[in-house]
Order: structure tokens, then sequence, then C-alpha cells
């Protein structure tokens, strides 16, 4: 049993639900009806977990699902809910057969049950409207959900095909609870169960009728999602070649950038080097008087001047005074 309570949704200081409650049973097919902007997408959200409220409980069995951690949701998630989305979401390169595999191994019998699977090696581009629907519903119950959530599941389709849409959602609200938002009054009449209104995120409950079926549904397995990123990849192998071969460039060119700009950097410090090695400069913090130490090894020498250093010996040549000569 599904029970909303005191529920509040605010976005950026603007109230999207007001005060929303409601139970509903764990079987049959609910319609929530509103105008655009009323809040209709934003309560699906809620009850799949895909957002929390600002305030209020929303009970699973009688278990908070606002309270869940990351473990609790994703098993939620994937057992306990399935999604129908307008826009199908599925992957257009891979057939309908892969499509499904994502999920599980075992829907041969949901296929046939939703006449298509003769669509089974078809890729999914290939497919009307009407059929991609139908993969679509096939995807979201093949987990054997508890609650389907439908997010305007006939809203891209011609009048035929949303009858027929229908019909398949409410066979399998006859098993099941489906949730369903839709903008068309008339459906929504003619085959639900219970109807909640929605007018500025403010609901009125109206019960249709109360009757309910039995249906098939087997459970069946999870399949590893590394599939998806293996599919990927190889219908992808153009795009991911070059992606490859500019990533392995732009390597390449850094590289080479910094090896330049090392060999440079190299390059100046020897030359740095080998000309500051022929005028070595000593800066000292002190200063230093030669004259007193040299006094007495003059003092010594009669009548004599000798050359005292013995570590560098000046060569004075004529193109050295001539160059001293020009200097301004």
């Amino acid at each position: 049993m599904l029970k909303l309570k005191n529920i509040f949704k605010d976005y950026n200081n603007t109230r999207i639900l007001n005060d929303i409650n409601f139970t509903l049973p764990n079987k049959g097919l609910i319609s929530i009806l509103g105008p655009s902007g009323s809040g209709k997408s934003t309560l699906l959200n809620l009850i799949g977990g895909l957002d929390k409220p600002t305030s209020g409980s929303i009970l699973i069995n009688n278990k908070d699902l606002t309270s869940f951690n990351n473990k609790e949701l994703n098993w939620y998630h994937d057992r306990y809910i399935g999604f129908i989305f307008q826009q199908y979401n599925l992957i257009d390169y891979m057939t309908v057969d892969e499509n499904l595999s994502l999920v599980s191994n075992n829907y041969d019998y949901i296929l046939k049950k939703l006449n298509i699977y003769d669509l089974k090696d078809k890729r999914v581009s290939l497919l009307s409207g009407g059929e991609r629907q139908r993969v679509a519903i096939a995807r979201g119950i093949i987990k054997n959900p508890r609650i389907l959530l439908c997010d305007e599941p006939t809203g891209a389709l011609d009048s035929k095909s949303s009858i027929e849409i229908m019909n398949i959602l409410k066979e399998l609200s006859n098993k099941m609870l489906v949730i369903l938002v839709t903008h068309d009054v008339k459906l929504a009449n003619e085959y639900s169960d219970y109807i909640i209104s929605i007018n500025d995120g403010v609901t009125n409950e109206i019960c249709i009728k109360d009757k309910y079926k039995s249906l098939f549904i087997n459970k069946v397995k999870h399949k590893n999602i590394l599939n998806v990123i293996y599919n990927h990849m190889m219908n992808k192998k153009k795009r991911n070649n070059l992606i490859s071969i500019s990533f392995a460039i732009g390597l390449i060119a850094l590289g080479l950038v910094l090896s330049i700009a090392n060999g440079f950097k190299a390059s100046i410090d020897k030359e740095e080097k080998n000309s500051l090695s022929r005028y070595p400069i000593l800066i000292s913090r002190n200063s230093y008087n030669i004259e007193d130490d040299i006094k007495d090894d003059f003092n010594k020498i009669e009548n004599k001047v000798y050359s005292y250093s013995i570590n560098h010996i000046n060569t004075i040549t004529k193109d050295y005074v001539d160059n001293l000569n020009d200097i301004n």
C-alpha cells in the first residue's frame, strides 16, 4: 500500500505541492490529471524516489521512503519500481533484444504478450512510436515491479496507438499498481480505477470504480551493466577511435613542448655557467682589506715589486687597451 501524508515540495522558494494526502491500493490504474506546471511529474518523481519532499512522508508498506539510505533506494528502484517514459529512453542503435537484455535474460513471454516478439531483432531506430512504447513497457515490467510509474506514455502517440497502450496498462494494473501521469481526460476517465486531479499543487480525489483481475508476470534475472559499456563502445567505434587518436596526439605534442622547454633551459644554464666561470665574482657581507694581509709580505721585499697574485694573471694587450679607449 502506498500512502502520501502531508507532502510539501518547494523549489527555489516556490511551492509546487501543497499538503498532498492520499492512499493508493496495491493494484489498479491510477491517473494523475492536471494542467502543465501543476506538479504532476514532481509527484511522480517523489513516489519513484527520484526526489525528496520538502516535508511529509511517503509510506511504502508502512516504511517511510524519505528515510531510505542509498542501498535501500537502489533496491527500491531495482525491484519495487518500474518506469515508463514519454520519450521511451531506449538506445536507438541497439535492437529490441539488446535493449531488454541490459535488464534481464528472460523476457520472451513479455514480448509475446505485448505482440512485439517479431520485433526482437529489429533496431529501435526503425520502430514506430507505438512499437517503441511497447518496448519501453516491456523494459518497465521485466523485473516484475510492484509499482509502475508512467509519465505521459501516450503523449507522443496517435489515437490508435494510445488506445493500444492504455489497454496494455489496464491489463497490467490487474496485477500491480500503475500510476499514470496524463493530459488526456478522456482516456483517464475510461481506463482509470482512481483519478487524482491536481490544480496548483492541491489534489482532489475521485473514485471511479473498484474492479481488479489477475495477470501473468514472472521474476527475471538482472544482467551485468558492463554489457552496456561494451555495446556502447562497439557501436561508437569510429568516434571512440578518433577520440583516442586526438588524445594521443595531444599527449605527444605536450611531451614535445616539455622536452624542448627542458632542453632550452639546460642550454641556457650551460651557457651561463661557461660564461660566468671566466669572470668569477665574490660578494661578501663583510668588508675585506687586502692591504693588511700583504703589507708584511711587501715589507720583506727591498726596493723591488713582484706580482703577488698566484691565481690570476692579467694579460694586457694593445687590442685590449684600444677597446677600453673606445668605450663611451
